[in-house]
């Protein structure tokens, strides 16, 4: 069988080749941002932060620019950094209507930004954020506001840790 015959014959068995993902880092900005952009620059970003998980991959990073960003988040099976520009000036609030951060069998960071006025009563905890299966690393961040009417850790609850409505870390 000639190469062209045998090219075609892989093509057909196996499918074509998917189209490759573009790799991040992602950028996030809630004030010149568009959902349907690339969102591989700080020219061209998402709006949410929702569309940047959406695009990431295990291992990128989402740099996240001032703002305050109304958003209930949920992520599974991909590794994360969550990059703020600083703690004061980015903010990830769950608008008192559900959790702020959800991931499960992941590991995050969260870096320079705040998390607040997240909700839950799953009996569960973590109105502000919940962790389940995978680690969680919080630099230079304020987690406050944030309430579980079910089980406790209205801040956090991390793979079993439950921690109160506010907290701040450095």
């Amino acid at each position: 069988m000639c190469s062209a015959g045998l090219a075609f014959l892989v093509v057909a068995l196996f499918g074509a080749a998917q189209e490759a993902r573009a790799a991040g880092p992602w950028y996030v900005n809630a004030a010149t941002g568009d959902d349907g952009n690339d969102c591989l620059s700080a020219a061209t970003p998402c709006a949410t932060v929702a569309a940047a998980i959406d695009l990431a991959g295990s291992g990128d990073v989402i740099n996240i620019a001032p703002g305050t960003y109304i958003e209930n988040l949920y992520v599974s099976g991909k590794d994360l950094h969550f990059a703020g520009a600083s703690a004061q000036k980015t903010i990830l609030d769950g608008g008192g209507g559900g959790r702020v951060l959800e991931i499960l069998s992941a590991d995050a960071t969260l870096s320079d930004l705040t998390v607040q006025n997240g909700w839950n009563d799953d009996n569960r905890g973590g109105g502000g954020i919940y962790i389940q299966n995978g680690d969680l690393t919080i630099i230079n961040a304020v987690l406050r506001d944030n309430v579980d009417e079910g089980l406790a850790g209205g801040a956090l609850r991390a793979n079993g840790l439950f921690a109160g409505d506010t907290m701040v870390l450095t």
